[in-house]
This record gives C-alpha cells, structure tokens and sequence, in this order.
C-alpha cells in the first residue's frame, strides 16, 4: 500500500536527544520538540500510567519544569534555517514563563494554541529578523 501523504520524498525525520544527536552547520525549516516539562518535585504525584512508563528524563524539566525549554532558546538558532520556526509542547500553567524565556532570547512569540482538551498546549516561535 503506498504512503497516504506521498511526503517521503520530501522530509525527513531525526530523532535524538537534545541538539548533540546532529552534525553542525546542518538547518530545518522546523524544529519540533515535546521536551521534559514536568518539575522535578512533581514527578512522583504523577498518575502510574505517566509516572512508571515514561523514562524519567522525558518527564524531569528541572526544578521549575523549564530547563529545556531554556536551552531550546539558547541553543535552537543555530539548526534554523532564517525562516525557520520553532514547535514546542509544554506543561499547565508554562506558557507566560516560556514566552519570556524566548524573548529574552530574540524569539517572537507567533502563536500558543490549545490541545483537543481545551488547555494551552503548543508554542510556536521564530527568530526576530536581524
């Protein structure tokens, strides 16, 4: 059966952790990111079905959930192409935190959106234009 979307041609997927995972000097249109946004203290009051499947390191953001998030802001510049834009999901109550991180950073906060639940989900951000 052939591919329903017919993009294989078109795209391709990396996977691995964190920005060490690609060759320098390589850019996206896109980055994509569902980092660790869950502080570290909360981890245990999870629900089992989170808390005993996910590695800790896909949940454990730091102490205040945002240490990823800081170092997407520092380090994702780098593997944009100038156009480039920046995808990220994030935990409750994160969004205005997130926001500034990423302006302190030079981003331009485009759009937060809401998942099929209704809460603040998804960020998307691009660099300000030099």
């Amino acid at each position: 059966m052939p591919p329903k979307n017919a993009v294989a041609e078109r795209i391709q997927f990396l996977q691995g952790s964190t920005f060490g995972a690609l060759e320098p000097g390589r850019k996206f249109n896109l980055i994509i990111s569902n980092p660790p946004y869950i502080p570290s203290a909360e981890i245990d009051t999870l629900a089992p079905e989170v808390r005993d499947y996910d590695p800790r390191p896909a949940l454990d953001g730091g102490p205040d959930g945002l240490e990823f998030f800081r170092r997407l802001a520092r380090e994702a510049p780098a593997f944009l192409k100038p156009a480039g834009k920046l995808m990220l999901e994030f935990g409750d109550g994160e969004a205005e935190a997130i926001r500034e991180i990423l302006e302190e950073q030079k981003w331009i906060v485009e759009a937060v959106t809401e998942d099929y639940t209704g809460r603040l989900r998804i960020l998307v951000a691009r660099r300000v234009e030099n």
